[in-house]
């Protein structure tokens, strides 16, 4: 028998409960070791691309410390902390594989797949151009190993992460602040060219 707090399972508050204390000790600590770090650095504040300060720019002496982070979207990142620790507790590895990308990264995995496909069409299903990514944008991250990626499938929602694709279990991008529920997923990437 499964015990419900406000309406939903005890499972689940129990782990927003050790989300939000990890969050509640790990980030505060991360963001002063960032911040440090920026110091030490040089770096005067500033994001590699210049656009945000070091501390608001996760894996660029903010957020976390890992270089997966860098340039991703702030709360994008902090969802992602949050799910990594959840799924720790569940003793699932759960690790970021890519997240924000360069255009001319962007456009190496797009030659990279036509090269490997031979044909335009599947290529498309697998990998947008640089202008329609969400990874160039820091929306998307790309999780792994593979039962780190069913987990988010899973419980993605709890955190404000969807899967986008179909055909890729692979590939997250955050819930809008005004939505409750994720969209409906696309069969692959090629309704973005």
């Amino acid at each position: 028998m499964s015990l419900y707090i406000h309406g939903r399972p005890e499972r689940v508050v129990r782990r927003r409960r050790r989300s939000a204390i990890v969050l509640a000790v790990v980030l505060p600590a991360a963001v002063v070791v960032g911040l440090r770090l920026a110091d030490a650095s040089g770096a005067a504040g500033l994001a590699p691309t210049g656009t945000a300060a070091a501390a608001d720019t996760p894996g660029s002496g903010g957020e976390s410390g890992d270089p997966a982070l860098a340039g991703v979207d702030h709360e994008l990142a902090r969802r992602f902390l949050a799910a990594q620790a959840a799924a720790a507790d569940d003793g699932v590895a759960l690790t970021l594989t890519s997240g924000k990308r360069t255009a001319k990264e962007q456009q190496a995995l797009v030659d990279a797949a036509l090269e490997k496909y031979g044909s335009a069409k599947e290529a498309h299903r697998w990998v947008l151009p640089p202008n329609a990514s969400a990874h160039v944008k820091g929306l998307a991250l790309d999780v792994g190993p593979t039962a780190g990626a069913l987990w988010l499938g899973e419980h993605g929602l709890e955190f404000g992460l969807c899967r986008t694709y179909a055909n890729e279990v692979w590939h997250f991008e955050k819930l809008p602040d005004d939505r409750d529920t994720c969209a409906p997923m696309h069969d692959d990437s090629s309704s973005g060219w």
